[in-house]
């Protein structure tokens, strides 16, 4: 279940929405802040989710809607 990289995925969707620049600040602020640990295994755990569901036939706007709504907004 390792082919897909999770991070780049993100990130490249994330750098879509917006100022590439801006944004690609933004991005290597928040890495840059998070224990590199506790992000890897983030990462890896978000990367197996995504080809299960994918696997299940879910496409990427199922998972940002998913997404959406299980991470708080304040």
């Amino acid at each position: 279940m390792g082919n897909f990289d999770t991070h780049k995925w993100f990130k490249k969707q994330y750098l879509e929405e917006a100022n590439i620049e801006e944004q690609s600040d933004l991005v290597s602020r928040m890495e840059s802040l998070v224990d590199r640990e506790t992000y890897k295994r983030f990462v890896d755990s978000l990367d197996d989710l995504l080809d299960d569901w994918y696997m299940e036939g879910f496409e990427k706007g199922d998972v940002i809607e998913f997404m959406s709504k299980i991470i708080p907004s304040n």
